[in-house]
């Protein structure tokens, strides 16, 4: 048998890491995209953080891109979704944005969703790993400041 002062000792240590998991998955899913912003168009600034992926033509789909902006802000709606944000978004091949390019965009943002298909990844599982508090859509390019990506973001 273990003594007494042991068991207290890990049962506690256990508690304690559920404790601050519970606290961190509550402070994560604040940060989500608000329900009443999903799916509107809204125009942000942030910075490219990472080299753009860029998607060949298939079949009826065109060339496109993927970039992850991060400190994210919202130019409208700002009372609904304050703070600084890390968004995922898809968009044409044109123009090509380099990492560490400030932007302001026109975006139709969503929430991460979680399909739950077997087989599947759980997608909003993944952005909560990732720390992406929305992803979507390029509707327009506003502007386009040409910047550099410090090497800590790489």
């Amino acid at each position: 048998m273990f003594p007494l002062r042991t068991t207290l000792g890990v049962v506690s240590l256990v508690l304690a890491g559920l404790l601050l998991s519970q606290w961190f998955l509550n402070h994560q899913l604040a940060n989500w995209l608000p329900l009443s912003l999903n799916g509107v168009p809204v125009v942000v600034a942030g910075q490219v953080a990472d080299l753009p992926v860029l998607r060949p033509a298939q079949g009826h789909r065109p060339a496109s891109q993927v970039i992850e902006l991060t400190s994210v802000t919202l130019q409208t709606f700002t009372s609904l979704w304050p703070g600084t944000h890390r968004v995922r978004l898809y968009g044409d091949a044109e123009p090509v944005f380099h990492p560490g390019d400030k932007l302001r965009l026109r975006v139709r943002l969503l929430r991460p969703r979680g399909f739950a298909n077997q087989g599947s990844p759980d997608m909003a599982r993944l952005a909560l790993a990732r720390g992406e508090d929305a992803s979507g859509s390029i509707v327009a390019l506003l502007e386009q400041t040409p910047g550099f990506a410090p090497v800590d973001q790489w």
